[in-house]
């Protein structure tokens, strides 16, 4: 869904005039926003969203983010607190908690996301040749806890619990008029699941939410058993690695690979997705899904660009596939740009802009912190 940052678009249009404003609220509103401080203090920020879409009609969010070093030692890892609250029109609301949390000395990591939503999808079918539309429209809520809590091992590498839940509930399939058979797929009267496995992190990125040099590497295993209470026994392995380069002072190439693989009584909304803000960006999330899931993204960052103190941009491509098995046959890919604002120079980190389009739409995203 195409959502504007009503802070971003006030942030730009003052930046002009920031030197030369003389109300003193205003300049420490300003100063807060775009001012530097003390690379070691915390600092949060809170904006408004707006938002339109035809399955929601008018969305109103708001978003936050916490960022800081524990203990303010500036040698820990940046950690950082993002989370994001909407309601619509059409009296649709959710949820969305994520954070990357490094203790003192980076001896433990804590990385999670938290997903509560009263919320339509649009469901494509399963496979990697979907429809051109929709085949329903599912309504329902939905529960999603994904969480790591891993200790550090030696240099970089951290080792621990991986927890996950996942559950939807009165769900109902809304069948679209063009379709004349459908089969609902497992989980179409519900669904709930809780995992726990084992994760290995071996995680060399300075800066979380801006690397420019470093590696990120995850390989993790969850059981979803009937002794923990789900209702569909299933195995899943995720792959997650990235690599990043500065190739001068403020150009990042930035490579990410990532895969999710299941096995067992897969639900429709545990199946591997493509698509979103973060990965295969143009494609609507979900229009992708099936047991398994292969993606590669590359984007070249400019940060900022040479002739500005503050703006930068990127360009970003991907390539992506899902199948019920191995191997993968059909890939679909897409393209595209952004821009960049530098939110906190002393931290490095950044707002983003980005439009991706592939062969049948695009999407349009603001988030903050860059994609991978």
């Amino acid at each position: 869904m195409p959502r504007i940052a009503l802070w971003f678009i006030l942030v730009l249009s003052q930046n002009v005039a920031w030197g030369q404003n003389k109300d003193p609220f205003v300049r420490r509103v300003l100063d807060y926003y775009l001012g530097e401080t003390d690379e070691s203090k915390p600092r949060f920020l809170a904006y408004p969203t707006l938002a339109y879409a035809p399955e929601t009609k008018l969305e109103l969010g708001l978003s936050s983010l916490y960022v800081f070093h524990s203990g303010r030692d500036t040698s820990a890892r940046l950690s950082e607190i993002n989370s994001f609250a909407f309601v619509t029109q059409e009296k649709q609301k959710g949820l969305w908690l994520d954070h990357a949390l490094y203790g003192a000395g980076n001896a433990w990591l804590g990385m999670g996301k938290i997903r509560i939503m009263d919320y339509p999808l649009h469901f494509y079918g399963v496979g990697s040749e979907p429809p051109k539309e929709p085949l329903a429209i599912v309504s329902g809520q939905s529960i999603s806890i994904r969480e790591r809590w891993m200790k550090q091992i030696r240099k970089d590498h951290y080792f621990g619990l991986e927890f996950d839940y996942q559950s939807m509930s009165n769900v109902a399939f809304d069948l679209q008029s063009h379709v004349i058979e459908f089969s609902p797929p497992l989980g179409a009267s519900g669904s709930r699941n809780m995992g726990v496995g084992l994760g290995w992190v071996y995680d060399s990125r300075p800066n979380v939410l801006n690397a420019r040099q470093g590696n990120l590497f995850e390989l993790a295993f969850l059981h979803y058993g009937n002794v923990l209470g789900s209702q569909h026994p299933m195995n899943t392995i995720f792959v997650d690695a990235r690599h990043f380069t500065s190739f001068s002072s403020n150009k990042v190439l930035a490579l990410h690979g990532i895969g999710q693989f299941s096995a067992g009584n897969v639900p429709f909304n545990q199946m591997s997705l493509l698509g979103g803000e973060s990965v295969m960006r143009g494609h609507y999330l979900g229009r992708l899904r099936s047991e398994q899931m292969l993606a590669l993204q590359a984007e070249l960052r400019m940060l900022p660009f040479s002739w500005s103190r503050r703006l930068g941009g990127a360009v970003f491509a991907s390539l992506g596939s899902v199948s019920e098995q191995w191997p993968f046959y059909y890939w679909s890919a897409s393209a595209g740009a952004g821009l960049r604002y530098l939110l906190f120079p002393e931290k490095d980190v950044y707002t983003r802009i980005d439009i991706g389009f592939h062969s049948a739409g695009y999407g349009l995203y603001f988030y903050i912190g860059e994609a991978f």
